[in-house]
C-alpha cells in the first residue's frame, strides 16, 4: 500500500470518527432536551376527558375499593394502581395524573437506546429516539387541533 493510499484511508477514518462524534453530540443533546421538556408544562393544559375519567376512577367512592373500581375499566390494573399512588402523593391535578406517563415515556426511550445497542450504532439509536420524541410533539399538536387545523385547512 502506498503512502498516499494509507493517508487517504487515515483521513477517511478521522472524518468518519468526527462525523460520528458530531452526530452523537447533536442527537444526544437534542434527546436530553426532549426528555427534560417531557416534564415541563405538565400543568399548562387542563385535564382532557379521558384524564378526568381516570381521575374519577381512582378517586375514593363510598363503599368501594380501588380494586373494585379498577375491574370496571379497560386500563391495565398496574397503570391505575401506579396512578392512584401518584395521586395520593401529588394530588389528582394535572401534575399528579400526568407525571407517571411522562416518566414511562422517558423510561421507554432510555430502554430503547440501551436495549438496541447490539443492532444499531449510537448515532442511529439517538436519531430514532429523537424521532420518537418528535412524534409525541406532533401527536400533541394534532390533539390540540393547532397543527391539524393548519394541515387540513390550508389558506
Amino acid at each position: 500500500m502506498t503512502d498516499d493510499a494509507l493517508l487517504g484511508r487515515l483521513n477517511a477514518a478521522v472524518l468518519s470518527d468526527t462525523d460520528r462524534r458530531v452526530a452523537v453530540a447533536g442527537f444526544g443533546l437534542a434527546c436530553a432536551i426532549g426528555l427534560v421538556f417531557a416534564f415541563v408544562g405538565l400543568d399548562t393544559r387542563s385535564l382532557w376527558f379521558d384524564e378526568l375519567f381516570t381521575a374519577k376512577l381512582i378517586e375514593p367512592w363510598p363503599a368501594t375499593t380501588l380494586f373494585g373500581r379498577i375491574v370496571t375499566d379497560l386500563h391495565p390494573p398496574l397503570y391505575l394502581l401506579t396512578l392512584g399512588a401518584f395521586a395520593q402523593l401529588l394530588g389528582d391535578g394535572e401534575n399528579g395524573l400526568r407525571l407517571p406517563s411522562a416518566l414511562a415515556a422517558c423510561g421507554a426511550i432510555v430502554v430503547f437506546v440501551l436495549g438496541t445497542r447490539a443492532a444499531f450504532s449510537l448515532p442511529a439509536r439517538l436519531l430514532m429516539a429523537l424521532g420518537a420524541e418528535a412524534a409525541k410533539v406532533v401527536a400533541q399538536e394534532f390533539e390540540d387541533g393547532s397543527l391539524g387545523y393548519v394541515l387540513y385547512h390550508p389558506r
